[in-house]
């Protein structure tokens, strides 16, 4: 499973489409960008929106995720 940290921007709704078109199971992480959460180390990883972590994730997903 994939944690996806997510506000419904056009490239948050872009690699939501993706990841059902692919079939893979992901949690939503809301990450609210007009409160600056992004920019929080605790409510989004890498400081930035739309953000995934899954480190086993397999290799076509997470080669695309970075894309």
């Amino acid at each position: 499973m994939i944690d996806l940290y997510y506000w419904p921007t056009p490239n948050g709704h872009k690699i939501t489409m993706f990841l059902e078109e692919a079939g893979v199971d992901y949690t939503i992480h809301p990450v609210d960008i007009s409160a600056g959460e992004q920019f929080s180390p605790t409510s989004s990883p890498y400081r930035r929106t739309t953000a995934c972590r899954r480190d086993t994730a397999p290799p076509q997903v997470r080669h695309a995720l970075v894309q």
